[in-house]
C-alpha cells in the first residue's frame, strides 16, 4: 500500500492473548478510559490487536451477540503518525465487523 508514493506498512491483526492485556490496558487508558482497579489479565478472545513491526499499535473490543453485537473501545497508540492511523482504524473496524458477522450478529453497535 502506498500513500503519496511512500510505502505504508499494513498492520497485522490477531485476536489478543491474555498476555496482551497490559498493553491493551495502556492503550485504552491513554484513549480516555481511565478506570482504576480493572483486571486486564483475562481478556481473550474479546479483543483484536493491530501490530506493526511486531508491536501492538491499536486495539478494539468485540462483543459478539445476537441479534446485536457490540464494538467498543477503539484505541490507537498516539505516537503513530496520522497517515498510518486511518489504515489501522479501518483494519480493526473491518475485522471487528467480520467477527460479528461470523458469530451471527445481524447488527453492530458501539460508541
Amino acid at each position: 500500500m502506498t500513500c503519496n508514493g511512500t510505502m505504508i506498512e499494513k498492520p497485522t491483526l490477531s485476536i489478543a492473548d491474555n498476555a496482551d492485556g497490559k498493553r491493551i490496558s495502556d492503550l485504552v487508558w491513554d484513549a480516555g478510559f481511565t478506570v482504576e482497579g480493572i483486571n486486564w489479565e483475562d481478556i481473550h478472545p474479546y479483543w483484536i490487536v493491530a501490530r506493526m513491526h511486531g508491536e501492538i499499535v491499536g486495539t478494539i473490543q468485540v462483543l459478539p451477540g445476537k441479534p446485536v453485537g457490540r464494538i467498543e473501545m477503539l484505541a490507537i497508540d498516539r505516537s503513530i503518525r496520522k497517515r498510518y492511523r486511518g489504515t489501522i482504524v479501518m483494519a480493526l473496524l473491518y475485522q471487528a465487523l467480520a467477527v460479528l458477522e461470523l458469530s451471527g450478529s445481524q447488527l453492530a453497535s458501539g460508541f
